[in-house]
């Protein structure tokens, strides 16, 4: 992955799926993103070959595999949709 929009990031984290962040976009990308980061659920690289040299480490480092899987399964909210149709409703009862 790339990007670090949040219709991307929030679809990631639904499948607790670790992030490699390339350039973030200034602004609400790079905030993502340093929240991703400082949960573990992400790395950045900041340019496209670097990030083969850092995903190929991820990779062969399991352990900090399972981890970052484990900061995004934290993070994600897979059922975020049903929830708030669900509150939705009961505004209106």
């Amino acid at each position: 992955m790339g990007k670090a929009g949040g219709l991307t990031t929030s679809e990631a984290l639904a499948r607790a799926l670790p992030m490699a962040l390339i350039e973030p976009i200034p602004g609400q990308e790079e905030r993502n993103a340093d929240h991703l980061l400082e949960e573990g659920a992400a790395i950045r690289c900041n340019n496209l070959p670097a990030a083969a040299w850092k995903i190929a480490g991820l990779v062969d480092d399991a352990e900090r595999l399972v981890r970052m899987k484990d900061a995004a399964r934290k993070l994600g909210r897979p059922n975020a949709a049903s929830e708030i149709a669900a509150d939705a409703l009961k505004l209106l009862h």
